[in-house]
């Protein structure tokens, strides 16, 4: 892998991170009834001075999660593993580094573990179904292209 894929990869994790962590917090914001924007839990923010700052911290973090999602991606590279196994070990390994970055957040209290989970497995699956099917039109498209070519 080059150099300039590897910084690739990680704006591309950084852009996605930050991306799904600003719409996230905004409908959590929104969903809590709240006429303030939270970039994390009430608890967090009040842990310092002012929102500025923890709106900072949260998009560090944010972005921490996305790079560790792209460089951890490099597992589905590997050929003598199945998709299935790959996927799993992926989803573990991002999952994990969302909880450690969920407690420092204060994200986990007993109905704030259930909802992270279960937007983490909604926000986990939508990028793998739509990584997938972009790969697969991808095979696609170059399958025709060489037909095309052994046609001729």
């Amino acid at each position: 892998m080059t150099i300039k894929k590897i910084a690739k990869r990680g704006i591309d994790g950084i852009t996605y991170g930050v991306t799904i962590g600003m719409i996230l917090s905004l409908i959590f914001s929104y969903l809590a009834g709240s006429s303030s924007y939270y970039p994390s839990t009430p608890a967090f923010v009040a842990g310092f001075n002012n929102n500025l700052t923890a709106t900072l911290i949260s998009v560090l973090l944010w972005m921490v999660i996305g790079l560790f999602s792209a460089y951890s991606s490099i597992i589905f590279e590997l050929e003598n593993i199945s998709l299935w196994i790959k996927t799993v070990i992926h989803f573990c390994l991002v999952y994990a580094i969302v909880l450690a970055v969920g407690i420092y957040l204060k994200w986990f209290t007993t109905n704030g573990f259930i909802l992270v989970t279960i937007s983490f497995l909604v926000v986990y699956t939508a990028i793998w179904v739509i990584t997938w099917l972009t790969i697969k039109n991808d095979i696609k498209r170059i399958n025709q292209q060489i037909t095309k070519l052994k046609e001729k």
